[in-house]
């Protein structure tokens, strides 16, 4: 229920590898044809000479812009995780954070969207309002969000601190 896609095809044995190589082909492939329709219909509103006082050339090239990027974040993700043009990809193994079925606080591992508008609580936020919410619903914070890590980073921090004053 609060686990991603993602992590329940990892705790479900699934060859991640290959599963990724197979949807970033697709992905590629999209993107491509995508931009490519995008822009050819960007440039003929151009020879057909609509405008920039028309908005549908403003929101197509907009678009054509858009698909461009993604295309290019497509290919530097597959060149980064070596996916297509080598023998073999890096592995890439979900935060050990995910793998903890007990942690519920996602907001470190969601997307920008997510983070905005925190969708990913969705589901806690449906449970609590149809019964009272314990400590179990709640679940673990992940390693980075506890106590004593921030301790940790906090008294490195004033040490560093100190440590420059008292030479100062």
């Amino acid at each position: 229920m609060y686990r991603t896609f993602l992590t329940q095809l990892y705790s479900s044995g699934v060859d991640l590898r290959c599963f990724s190589l197979i949807l970033s082909k697709a992905l590629l492939f999209y993107w491509v044809l995508a931009f490519l329709m995008k822009t050819i219909k960007f440039a003929k509103y151009t020879e057909h000479g609509i405008g920039l006082r028309q908005l549908r050339y403003g929101i197509t090239g907009l678009l054509a812009l858009l698909y461009g990027l993604l295309l290019a974040v497509e290919i530097n993700v597959i060149l980064g995780r070596r996916y297509l043009c080598f023998t073999e990809a890096t592995e890439v193994k979900p935060p050990e954070d995910l793998q903890d079925l007990g942690v519920r606080f996602l907001q470190p591992f969601v997307n920008l969207l997510s983070k905005a508008t925190y969708w990913w609580m969705n589901t806690f936020i449906t449970a609590a309002h149809r019964r009272p919410i314990d400590l179990k619903v709640i679940g673990k914070l992940p390693i980075a969000m506890r106590a004593l890590t921030n301790y940790l980073k906090l008294r490195k921090a004033f040490e560093s601190q100190r440590v420059k004053g008292v030479s100062e």
